[in-house]
C-alpha cells in the first residue's frame, strides 16, 4: 500500500476479485459493474474485460459481447482463445449475424481443429444462411471427431432432408435410434419424415413405436391420427388416436380440432361440433 492508500493494480484487482466473488454467488449484474470500475482504472487488464464476458455469457446478454471480445483479443491474442472465440461466434449467432460468424468461427477451427464447436458455429451460420451443402460439410467433419455426436446426426438429418436426399435423411435418424432406442421423439421425427415421403404404414409403424416407448408423448397419436385420417380414410382408428390425445394433453385446442373431424366423416355431428367449439374456447383463454 502507498502513502496515500491503495495502488491503482491493488484497487483494480480488488474490483475483479470481488466481481468473482459475486459471480459465485450468481449476482452476475453486480459483479459486471465491479469489472466495469475496474476496466476504467486500467483498459489494458484482461480480467476485467473476461469477468465481464463471463458473467454476460451467463446472463445470456449478447449485444455487448462482440466488442468485449474484439478487446479482449487486441490486449491478449494467446490466453483463452477458443472461449473468446466461441463467445464471439455465439453471440453473432444470436443477434443473427450469420455472415460475421464465418470467419471467426474459422479462425477457432483453424486454432483448435480437434475440437467440435468451429465446425458448430459455422454449420448453424451457413445453415441460416440456406447455405445447406455447406452446413453439411461441417457436420460431416464433425461426425468424424465424434461419430456418435447426437446433435451432429441430428442437425445431418434435417439438412439432408432439406437437400431432398430423404433416404440418407432417414438413415441419420436410424442411427439416432441405435444411440438411444427408448427417446421416442426420434421415431416420431422418422414416422413425420416418411409421411411426408408418402410412406404411409411404414410411418404408422414409427409412431406406433413413439408410443411403446413413452405412451405419454401426444405426438405418436397426432402422427399415427393424422396418417389414418389424412392419407387413409381409416377414421374409427383416427378417431381412437386422438382420444388419447385428449386425455395426454386436454388444454391443447389443436387436440381438439383434430378430434372434431373424424367425427364429423363418421356422422357424429354433434360431437363434432362440441369438439369445434371446445377448441375455440380454448384458443379464446
Amino acid at each position: 500500500m502507498g502513502l496515500f492508500g491503495k495502488s491503482d493494480d491493488e484497487k483494480k484487482l480488488d474490483l475483479v476479485n470481488k466481481g468473482d466473488s459475486l459471480c459465485v454467488l450468481g449476482q452476475y449484474e453486480e459483479a459486471i459493474e465491479y469489472y466495469f470500475k475496474s476496466s476504467q482504472i486500467d483498459p489494458e487488464y484482461v480480467n476485467s474485460w473476461m469477468g465481464m464476458l463471463l458473467a454476460l455469457l451467463k446472463l445470456e446478454k449478447f449485444e455487448n459481447i462482440p466488442t468485449i471480445t474484439d478487446i479482449i483479443i487486441k490486449i491478449d491474442s494467446t490466453n483463452n482463445l477458443d472461449l473468446v472465440l466461441g463467445a464471439k461466434c455465439r453471440a453473432l449467432l444470436y443477434l443473427e449475424k450469420f455472415e460475421e460468424v464465418i470467419p471467426f468461427s474459422e479462425k477457432l477451427i483453424e486454432c483448435y481443429p480437434q475440437q467440435p464447436d468451429g465446425l458448430n458455429y459455422k454449420g448453424c451460420a451457413l445453415c441460416q444462411l440456406e447455405r445447406y451443402d455447406e452446413s453439411l460439410e461441417c457436420v460431416n467433419k464433425k461426425l468424424k471427431l465424434n461419430p456418435k455426436d447426437v446433435d451432429a446426426l441430428d442437425h445431418k438429418s434435417l439438412l439432408l432432408y432439406e437437400l431432398e436426399r430423404y433416404e440418407e435423411s432417414i438413415s441419420c435418424i436410424d442411427e439416432l435410434i441405435k444411440l438411444h432406442p427408448e427417446d421416442s421423439k426420434r421415431y416420431i421425427q422418422k414416422g413425420n419424415f416418411l409421411f411426408k415421403l408418402s410412406k404411409y404404414e411404414e410411418a404408422i409403424i414409427c409412431f406406433e413405436e413413439a408410443i411403446r416407448v413413452n405412451p405419454k408423448n401426444s405426438d405418436g397419436y397426432t402422427g399415427k391420427g393424422n396418417v389414418l385420417f389424412d392419407k387413409l380414410q381409416r377414421y374409427e382408428e383416427s378417431l381412437e388416436c386422438f382420444e388419447e390425445v385428449i386425455k395426454i394433453d386436454p388444454e391443447n385446442p389443436d387436440t381438439w380440432y383434430n378430434l372434431s373431424a373424424p367425427l364429423a366423416k363418421l356422422g357424429r355431428i354433434e360431437d363434432s361440433k362440441q369438439c369445434f367449439a371446445k377448441a375455440k374456447e380454448l384458443e379464446e383463454c
